[in-house]
């Protein structure tokens, strides 16, 4: 179930007020809750479990900084992704001082798409 609450703000083009649910602010889930329920799904320990995330994270933010995407098949797809400070006028003037920050794109498996497909809402209110 996700919870959503009403928001408002106004319309840039037309100035109307407009309103529209968002998800509301929600637990998150940590490592221990995480480590829990995968230990309930395979064979291997807690401590199993531990390690592979802690190396999966490791590879995965490796990976990302040499520029690969990373695809976990049932999971979805990392990708680096940049936010620029301005455009150029002219290709020449683009360098890499012309990128602001780095940061990583998720794209949802098809699994993952499937199992959100079904879920309940409910107000927050």
């Amino acid at each position: 179930m996700i919870k959503y609450k009403v928001a408002g703000g106004k319309n840039p083009l037309t100035k109307e007020v407009v309103y529209y649910p968002v998800i509301s602010k929600t637990e998150q889930a940590d490592v221990a809750d995480m480590l829990a329920q995968i230990e309930k799904y395979c064979s291997l320990t807690e401590s199993d479990v531990k390690g592979a995330l802690s190396a999966l994270e490791t590879v995965i933010g490796r990976m990302l900084a040499e520029g690969h995407s990373v695809r976990l098949s049932r999971i979805g797809s990392f990708r680096p992704g940049i936010r620029v400070k301005q455009s150029e006028k002219s290709a020449d003037k683009v360098t890499e001082d012309s990128i602001d920050s780095v940061g990583c794109l998720f794209t949802p498996s098809s699994t993952v798409k499937q199992a959100l497909r079904g879920v309940k809402f409910e107000s927050a209110e």
